[in-house]
Protein backbone atom coordinates (compact mmCIF):
# COMPACT_ATOMS: atom_id res chain seq x y z
CA UNK A 1 0.00 0.00 0.00
CA UNK A 2 2.88 2.34 0.78
CA UNK A 3 4.23 1.83 -2.71
CA UNK A 4 0.80 2.53 -4.18
CA UNK A 5 0.50 5.66 -2.07
CA UNK A 6 3.85 6.94 -3.34
CA UNK A 7 2.78 6.28 -6.90
CA UNK A 8 -0.45 8.19 -6.38
CA UNK A 9 1.47 11.13 -4.93
CA UNK A 10 3.80 11.03 -7.90
CA UNK A 11 0.82 11.03 -10.25
CA UNK A 12 -0.74 14.02 -8.49
CA UNK A 13 2.56 15.90 -8.62
CA UNK A 14 2.72 15.18 -12.32
CA UNK A 15 -0.78 16.63 -12.80
CA UNK A 16 0.18 19.78 -10.89
CA UNK A 17 3.26 20.27 -13.06
CA UNK A 18 1.21 19.85 -16.22
CA UNK A 19 -1.39 22.31 -14.87
CA UNK A 20 1.35 24.89 -14.19
CA UNK A 21 2.71 24.43 -17.72
CA UNK A 22 -0.77 24.89 -19.21
CA UNK A 23 -1.33 28.09 -17.21
CA UNK A 24 2.03 29.42 -18.41
CA UNK A 25 1.20 28.46 -22.00
CA UNK A 26 -2.09 30.37 -21.83
CA UNK A 27 -0.65 33.56 -20.33
CA UNK A 28 2.94 34.18 -21.42
CA UNK A 29 2.46 33.99 -25.23
CA UNK A 30 -0.59 36.27 -25.00
CA UNK A 31 1.23 38.83 -22.86
CA UNK A 32 4.23 38.82 -25.22
CA UNK A 33 1.98 39.12 -28.29
CA UNK A 34 0.00 41.99 -26.77
CA UNK A 35 3.19 43.85 -25.82
CA UNK A 36 4.56 43.43 -29.35
CA UNK A 37 1.36 44.84 -30.85
CA UNK A 38 1.40 47.80 -28.45
CA UNK A 39 5.05 48.59 -29.21
CA UNK A 40 4.36 48.36 -32.93
CA UNK A 41 1.40 50.71 -32.61
CA UNK A 42 3.43 53.13 -30.53
CA UNK A 43 6.12 53.31 -33.21
CA UNK A 44 3.62 53.69 -36.05
CA UNK A 45 1.32 56.19 -34.35
CA UNK A 46 4.10 58.39 -33.01
CA UNK A 47 5.77 58.39 -36.42
CA UNK A 48 2.52 59.56 -38.02
CA UNK A 49 2.10 62.27 -35.40
CA UNK A 50 5.68 63.39 -35.98
CA UNK A 51 4.96 63.87 -39.71
CA UNK A 52 1.94 66.05 -38.88
CA UNK A 53 3.91 68.07 -36.34
CA UNK A 54 6.56 68.71 -38.98
CA UNK A 55 3.88 69.95 -41.39
CA UNK A 56 2.67 72.42 -38.75
CA UNK A 57 5.96 73.48 -37.20
CA UNK A 58 6.59 76.20 -39.77
CA UNK A 59 3.48 78.12 -38.74
CA UNK A 60 3.97 81.02 -36.39
CA UNK A 61 0.45 80.70 -35.00
CA UNK A 62 -2.16 77.97 -35.42
CA UNK A 63 -5.63 78.74 -36.71
CA UNK A 64 -8.42 76.66 -38.19
CA UNK A 65 -7.59 77.89 -41.69
CA UNK A 66 -3.83 77.44 -41.79
CA UNK A 67 -3.97 74.12 -39.94
CA UNK A 68 -6.54 72.74 -42.40
CA UNK A 69 -4.35 73.93 -45.27
CA UNK A 70 -1.20 72.37 -43.82
CA UNK A 71 -2.93 69.07 -43.07
CA UNK A 72 -3.94 68.65 -46.72
CA UNK A 73 -0.25 68.06 -47.42
CA UNK A 74 -0.14 65.11 -45.01
CA UNK A 75 -0.81 61.73 -46.57
CA UNK A 76 -3.75 59.69 -45.30
CA UNK A 77 -2.33 57.31 -42.69
CA UNK A 78 -5.54 55.44 -41.94
CA UNK A 79 -5.67 56.74 -38.37
CA UNK A 80 -9.16 56.69 -36.90
CA UNK A 81 -9.10 60.28 -35.67
CA UNK A 82 -6.71 63.25 -35.69
CA UNK A 83 -7.03 66.42 -33.64
CA UNK A 84 -4.96 69.59 -33.71
CA UNK A 85 -5.26 72.12 -30.90
CA UNK A 86 -3.86 75.55 -30.17
CA UNK A 87 -1.74 76.35 -27.11
CA UNK A 88 -4.87 76.66 -24.95
CA UNK A 89 -6.18 73.24 -25.96
CA UNK A 90 -8.93 74.53 -28.26
CA UNK A 91 -9.50 72.12 -31.15
CA UNK A 92 -8.74 73.68 -34.52
CA UNK A 93 -8.86 70.56 -36.69
CA UNK A 94 -10.78 67.30 -36.43
CA UNK A 95 -10.93 64.50 -38.99
CA UNK A 96 -14.21 63.17 -37.60
CA UNK A 97 -16.83 63.94 -40.24
CA UNK A 98 -19.87 63.80 -37.96
CA UNK A 99 -20.07 65.43 -34.54
CA UNK A 100 -16.68 67.08 -34.94
CA UNK A 101 -15.10 68.86 -32.00
CA UNK A 102 -13.71 71.97 -33.71
CA UNK A 103 -14.11 74.94 -31.39
CA UNK A 104 -14.29 72.81 -28.27
CA UNK A 105 -11.46 72.17 -25.84
CA UNK A 106 -9.64 68.86 -26.05
CA UNK A 107 -8.74 67.95 -22.51
CA UNK A 108 -7.53 64.42 -23.18
CA UNK A 109 -4.64 63.41 -20.96
CA UNK A 110 -2.33 63.00 -23.95
CA UNK A 111 -3.14 66.49 -25.26
CA UNK A 112 -2.53 68.04 -21.84
CA UNK A 113 0.87 66.35 -21.67
CA UNK A 114 1.72 67.47 -25.21
CA UNK A 115 0.84 71.08 -24.41
CA UNK A 116 3.31 70.83 -21.54
CA UNK A 117 5.98 69.91 -24.06
CA UNK A 118 5.99 66.11 -23.74
CA UNK A 119 5.33 63.31 -26.19
CA UNK A 120 2.55 61.06 -24.92
CA UNK A 121 1.30 57.58 -25.81
CA UNK A 122 -1.24 55.24 -24.29
CA UNK A 123 -2.78 51.98 -25.50
CA UNK A 124 -5.15 49.41 -24.07
CA UNK A 125 -6.79 46.19 -25.18
CA UNK A 126 -10.42 46.06 -24.08
CA UNK A 127 -13.76 44.89 -25.47
CA UNK A 128 -12.12 43.09 -28.37
CA UNK A 129 -10.17 46.06 -29.74
CA UNK A 130 -6.87 47.90 -29.39
CA UNK A 131 -7.26 51.60 -28.62
CA UNK A 132 -4.11 53.65 -29.11
CA UNK A 133 -3.57 57.36 -28.49
CA UNK A 134 -0.53 59.53 -29.17
CA UNK A 135 0.13 63.26 -28.94
CA UNK A 136 3.08 65.58 -29.48
CA UNK A 137 3.61 69.32 -29.09
CA UNK A 138 3.82 71.69 -32.03
CA UNK A 139 6.76 73.99 -31.33
CA UNK A 140 7.68 77.28 -32.97
CA UNK A 141 10.85 79.04 -31.83
CA UNK A 142 11.03 77.02 -28.60
CA UNK A 143 7.40 77.82 -27.74
CA UNK A 144 4.60 75.27 -27.68
CA UNK A 145 1.89 76.69 -29.93
CA UNK A 146 -0.35 73.63 -30.06
CA UNK A 147 -0.58 69.87 -30.08
CA UNK A 148 -1.33 67.02 -32.49
CA UNK A 149 -3.40 64.10 -31.18
CA UNK A 150 -4.00 60.81 -32.98
CA UNK A 151 -6.39 58.01 -32.02
CA UNK A 152 -6.49 54.55 -33.57
CA UNK A 153 -9.16 51.89 -33.08
CA UNK A 154 -7.98 48.49 -34.31
CA UNK A 155 -10.18 45.40 -34.34
CA UNK A 156 -8.08 43.30 -36.75
CA UNK A 157 -5.06 42.89 -34.48
CA UNK A 158 -7.37 42.28 -31.54
CA UNK A 159 -9.18 39.54 -33.48
CA UNK A 160 -5.86 37.82 -34.22
CA UNK A 161 -4.94 37.93 -30.54
CA UNK A 162 -8.34 36.57 -29.48
CA UNK A 163 -8.05 33.78 -32.06
CA UNK A 164 -4.64 32.87 -30.64
CA UNK A 165 -6.16 32.81 -27.16
CA UNK A 166 -8.98 30.50 -28.27
CA UNK A 167 -6.57 28.14 -30.02
CA UNK A 168 -4.36 27.94 -26.94
CA UNK A 169 -7.41 27.22 -24.78
CA UNK A 170 -8.50 24.41 -27.10
CA UNK A 171 -5.04 22.85 -27.08
CA UNK A 172 -4.81 23.19 -23.30
CA UNK A 173 -8.23 21.62 -22.80
CA UNK A 174 -7.28 18.67 -25.00
CA UNK A 175 -3.96 18.19 -23.18
CA UNK A 176 -5.57 18.56 -19.76
CA UNK A 177 -8.28 16.03 -20.64
CA UNK A 178 -5.69 13.53 -21.85
CA UNK A 179 -3.54 13.98 -18.74
CA UNK A 180 -6.51 13.57 -16.38
CA UNK A 181 -7.72 10.46 -18.23
CA UNK A 182 -4.24 8.95 -18.23
CA UNK A 183 -3.81 9.74 -14.52
CA UNK A 184 -7.14 8.16 -13.67
CA UNK A 185 -6.23 5.05 -15.60
CA UNK A 186 -2.85 4.86 -13.89
CA UNK A 187 -4.32 5.46 -10.43
CA UNK A 188 -7.03 2.91 -11.08
CA UNK A 189 -4.46 0.36 -12.18
CA UNK A 190 -2.30 1.09 -9.14
CA UNK A 191 -5.17 0.65 -6.70
CA UNK A 192 -6.31 -2.52 -8.48
CA UNK A 193 -2.78 -3.93 -8.29
CA UNK A 194 -2.53 -3.03 -4.58
CA UNK A 195 -5.85 -4.68 -3.76
CA UNK A 196 -4.91 -7.77 -5.73
CA UNK A 197 -1.55 -7.94 -3.96
CA UNK A 198 -3.23 -7.73 -0.54
CA UNK A 199 -5.72 -10.42 -1.52
CA UNK A 200 -2.92 -12.72 -2.64
CA UNK A 201 -1.04 -12.06 0.61
CA UNK A 202 -4.10 -12.94 2.66
CA UNK A 203 -4.76 -16.11 0.66
CA UNK A 204 -1.19 -17.29 0.87
CA UNK A 205 -0.89 -16.18 4.48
Amino acid sequence: MRRASLQVKFGLSYILVIAAVLVFMNTYPLIVSENLVVRSKQTTLQSSVSVMVTALSGLEELSEENVASAMTLVEDTGISRILVTDAAGRILYDTRETDGAVGRYGLYTEIVQALRGYDAFYADFTDGAFRSRAASPVIYRSQTIGAVYAYEYDVEQATLLLTLQKNLLRISAAVAGFVVLLSLLLCGGIWAAAIYQNWISEVLG
